[in-house]
């Protein structure tokens, strides 16, 4: 089940959210040109990052919580102290707005990208670009694998991308009856993938219905394990989609508000809630017990329970 645990206002709309690994902070990149630090689960405040000339995009952690990065309209990326809020680097790179930031796992390296169709792979200790891809349309970054060099991209051209840091764009993740992919996820700790493809059916006589196929793919040899479908909505598509750390559930928020919880291994709907209308940001801590979910200058907080889902004696992924 998902339960409301509290819900707080600031001063500026809301762009992205982001748990730090311990799950103590909330980092929420805004309109304003600010990040602003709270302290969860009593909504405290902390420190707000100034520095960006125009909207904060994106914010990410690293792995060691006390490095934030963000990425800003103004085209630049800065790394920050979160204990105090100071701005410790500066990197220019980009031409246009950064929309995405990640570090990768051994928090050395942090990926970046925007609307100028650029990938970068950034030394944050020398603050230099490693490698600069043309990535050709805007990507947004669903994770990474286990040993942090291959990078699952969710891109505006709707389809899923498997790219290295290095070497840029492997394939192109094609899964079965895919029409156009929204969202991808990847399983912090267990080797899974996740593509968010929409469709649509025009039933004879009744309204458009959107439907989302969930793609489950092996992380390691990035081959699709299986598929489902969950139900059409009408005119209401999936907009985020997050993963459990262990890969034994996924959440997705559809542009309706409705939040499902669905069990990776069947498919099953294991609950709904309707958290808020239309969501900009939608983040799960990395105990896999919260979610954040925000739209304009309003902020919510959830509890998630997952269902008393038996796992089979080995890793299911594993019977493939």
């Amino acid at each position: 089940m998902i339960e409301a645990i509290r819900e707080f206002t600031i001063e500026s709309e809301i762009h992205r959210a982001a748990f730090s690994p311990d799950g103590r902070w909330l980092a929420l990149a805004t309109k304003s040109g600010t990040t602003e630090l709270w302290e969860i689960p009593t909504a405290t405040p902390g420190p707000i990052l100034h520095g960006h000339s125009d909207d904060v995009w994106t914010v990410s952690f690293a792995p060691d919580g006390r490095t934030i990065a963000t990425g800003g309209g103004d085209g630049t990326v800065r790394i920050w102290n979160s204990i105090d809020g100071r701005e410790r680097a500066l990197f220019r790179g980009h031409s246009r707005a950064v929309t995405a930031a990640a570090f990768i796992p051994d928090g050395r390296r942090l990926v970046t990208s925007g609307w100028d169709h650029r990938l970068i792979v950034w030394d944050v200790a020398a603050g230099s670009p490693l490698a600069n891809h043309d990535g050709g349309a805007t990507l947004e970054i669903g994770g990474f694998s286990a040993d942090g060099i291959r990078l699952l991209i969710g891109s505006d051209r709707n389809q899923a991308e498997l790219w290295h840091s290095d070497a840029g764009r492997v394939r192109v993740l094609t899964g079965k009856n895919s029409d156009s992919t929204m969202s991808t996820a990847v399983s912090r700790r267990a080797p899974l993938a996740f593509t968010a493809e929409k469709g649509v059916r025009v039933p004879p006589g009744q309204p458009a219905n959107w439907f989302t196929r969930v793609g489950v793919w092996d992380a390691s040899a990035w081959r699709e394990l299986r598929d489902f479908e969950v139900g059409a909505r009408p005119h209401r598509g999936v907009w985020h989609l997050a993963a459990s750390g262990d890969g034994r559930f996924i959440l997705l928020g559809h542009s309706d508000g409705i939040v499902k919880v669905v069990r990776s291994a069947t498919g099953e709907v294991g609950f709904e809630r309707s958290v808020c209308f239309e969501p900009e940001a939608m983040s799960l801590s990395a105990d896999d017990t919260v979610l954040v979910s925000t739209v304009g200058r309003r902020v919510q907080l959830w509890k998630v329970q997952v269902p008393h889902w038996e796992a089979p004696r080995k890793p299911w992924w594993r019977f493939w």
